[in-house]
């Protein structure tokens, strides 16, 4: 039982050591990396992705490359030291822990680390069920106007019909996107005679994008990733900026289409006096965490086509950095 519980001690802190590097290389590529927000958001998920993915179930699949077949990648190109120590691609310098680590400690942590995990997993599955029951006990249809209004701008959007429908709900309520495969939009009584018609569409185009990008998908992901690695900075630190980069990616998408930043921009800030913040695990709505520079960007937004070929080689660079990544911590050491 002790040299299993050592195995997997010694496995879960060489994942941990490579997820962090890798962790740490991906948000500097999210602060540095220039261009459209949903590129920094591909990349913070392949961050969090990695955490979720050790590199040791990868090795066999990477058996009939001859580096990896000889075991020499480290020792070919000498970059060991360079890169990382020893360890990322051996665990040699765990197999004897120091004289202060004794077996106890690895035990109190990972207890520690479940225990943490099932609450923080308990305490989120409660509150996203809470919310939605009462987003169900108090949510009304939308009225046939408003919903075919909203049909329109989801067909303007390539959605399915039927895909999303809308409801009201109290005053001062929640503004957002509630469900997975079937989506509902979720909107404050009250809230569409605050705003002209243009700032309407924009705002509801706003949630139609979230779910064309299945955004309450991913922010499950992420729900799901913090409440694992609930100890651990880097992955506090990527789910933030992708709720931002999130937001940033659909306030971009409504300015492509509209062109109106101006409208946008007062619609945005109408809604966020008007609506409470909706901030559940895995549902998408109106947050007032960062507006001010959320505001300044889209007033500052210039409509660019991007380039295919860029946004191509961007894609692809980020997967090639990941697997090359995943790749080199999964090759043992010369």
């Amino acid at each position: 039982m002790n040299s299993l519980f050592d195995i997997w001690w010694r496995g879960t802190a060489l994942h941990l050591w490579q997820a962090t590097l890798f962790g740490l290389a991906i948000t500097l590529v999210m602060v540095l990396l220039p261009g459209p927000a949903r590129l920094r958001h591909f990349a913070g998920c392949l961050g969090l992705l990695r955490f979720l993915l050790p590199a040791g179930l990868l090795s066999p699949l990477f058996g009939f490359l001859p580096w990896v077949s000889e075991g020499g990648l480290w020792g070919s190109t000498r970059l060991g030291t360079l890169w990382m120590p020893a360890f990322v691609v051996s665990g040699n310098a765990l197999r004897s822990p120091p004289p202060w680590l004794s077996f106890s400690w690895p035990a109190i942590l990972a207890v520690a680390w479940g225990a943490g995990a099932v609450v923080y997993l308990g305490v989120g599955i409660i509150r996203l069920f809470r919310g939605l029951r009462a987003v169900q006990r108090q949510e009304i249809p939308f009225s046939a106007g408003d919903q075919e209004r909203l049909d329109a701008l989801a067909a303007r959007l390539g959605l399915a019909p039927g895909r999303v429908s809308g409801c009201y709900v109290p005053p001062s309520g929640w503004l957002g996107v509630i469900g997975v495969f079937r989506s509902r939009i979720v909107v404050p009584e009250g809230l569409f005679s605050a705003l002209d018609e243009k700032e309407v569409e924009s705002v509801l185009l706003h949630e139609l994008v979230h779910v064309k990008r299945h955004d309450n998908l991913l922010r499950l992901f992420q729900a799901g990733v913090v409440a694992l690695f609930w100890f651990h900075p880097i992955v506090w630190w990527l789910d933030r900026r992708l709720r931002w980069e999130s937001e940033s990616a659909c306030d971009e998408a409504v300015l492509r289409l509209t062109g109106a930043n101006r409208v946008y921009a007062t619609g945005l800030f109408k809604a966020v006096r008007y609506a409470l913040e909706l901030d559940l695990p895995g549902v998408s709505g109106m947050s007032r965490t960062g507006l001010q520079p959320r505001l300044r960007a889209v007033l500052n937004h210039q409509n660019r086509k991007d380039s295919p070929v860029k946004l191509a080689l961007t894609v692809s660079s980020l997967i090639a950095f990941f697997g090359l990544a995943t790749l080199v911590a999964s090759t043992p050491a010369a």
